[in-house]
């Protein structure tokens, strides 16, 4: 039988918004997106981050405002014309990365 409740915690992640960490700027170079660290950010990270096709609709995504991680399934299962269900794990693994490299500040 099909369990129909989530445990707390899986219930709070799904429900939790991310954004773009505000210590980042975006930048297009030669057609690749890139995000810079500015000012307290660059203590963290010196350097600077691409994105992936994938990964720079995301952080778009993620720059215009919170976002949860099935609101941003779903627009980018609609983008590439693919099912939610097909797509979950790779925004799940995009939202880890960045949270742990301070790209993205989870909220809630």
């Amino acid at each position: 039988m099909e369990e129909m409740f989530q445990s707390p915690g899986a219930q709070a992640e799904s429900e939790a918004c991310y954004c773009a960490n505000p210590g980042f700027v975006t930048r297009e170079v030669v057609g690749e997106i890139i995000a810079v660290p500015v000012g307290e950010q660059t203590k963290r990270l010196n350097g600077m981050v691409t994105f992936s096709e994938t990964g720079a609709f995301l952080w778009k995504l993620l720059a215009g405002g919170p976002q949860t991680k099935a609101q941003l399934t779903a627009q980018l299962a609609a983008a590439c014309g693919k099912q939610e269900a097909e797509i979950a794990e790779d925004v799940s693994g995009f939202l880890q990365k960045a949270e742990a490299g301070g790209l993205v500040v989870r909220e809630g």
